[in-house]
């Protein structure tokens, strides 16, 4: 019994099907390769906390970074609101578990930043798609899947610079974010 494991061959893309689509996507989105973007997957409710996460990147511009919020849910049209006149913000609806491979390769790194989370299945998944993470430090399974620096970082929730900085690093440094994702 192991409840915050995930099936890690589910989400390996041993013939580069799901990076294919995710290539494809990300084109009919209009994000240029040159763009880090990160992605949140998830429901949209008050304790994932994206109000704060849509405030920190919003303090980018400078950046050349996507947000992708991939998800539905109660907070949906105050998140739009708040995110409306930054076209570096996208939303996709909900996504059943058979496209979660390819919505996680959409970005680069995956984040989550929850007031409270008992574990964060999510971050297996996005680690089983070879990707970076960012983890917020109130994030029950940062203790035991992030190692700062070497596969992603934890940033602490009540220091949205402390965020804004790790996503510079990353926007600086692209082989960065492949050896995290190798990681």
């Amino acid at each position: 019994f192991a409840p915050h494991a995930i099936d890690n061959g589910r989400f390996i893309d041993r013939e580069g099907l799901y990076e294919e689509k995710a290539k494809k996507w990300r084109q009919q989105l209009g994000i240029d390769p040159s763009e880090l973007v990160i992605v949140y997957a998830g429901k949209l409710e008050p304790i994932k906390n994206l109000e704060w996460l849509i405030a920190a990147i919003r303090e980018t511009k400078d950046l050349p970074i996507r947000l992708i919020i991939a998800g539905n849910g109660p907070l949906e049209k105050s998140l739009k609101q708040q995110a409306a006149g930054d076209a570096r913000i996208l939303f996709i609806d909900f996504q059943n578990q058979q496209m979660m491979p390819v919505v996680y390769r959409l970005g680069e790194v995956f984040i989550l930043c929850s007031h409270s989370e008992t574990w964060g299945l999510s971050i297996n998944e996005a680690m089983a798609c070879r990707r970076a993470i960012l983890a917020s430090d109130t994030t029950g399974c940062a203790a035991d899947l992030v190692i700062n620096g070497v596969n992603g970082y934890v940033f602490d929730l009540t220091d949205k610079s402390d965020l804004i900085d790790k996503i510079r690093t990353f926007v600086t440094d692209k082989n960065l974010l492949k050896n995290m994702g190798e990681a």
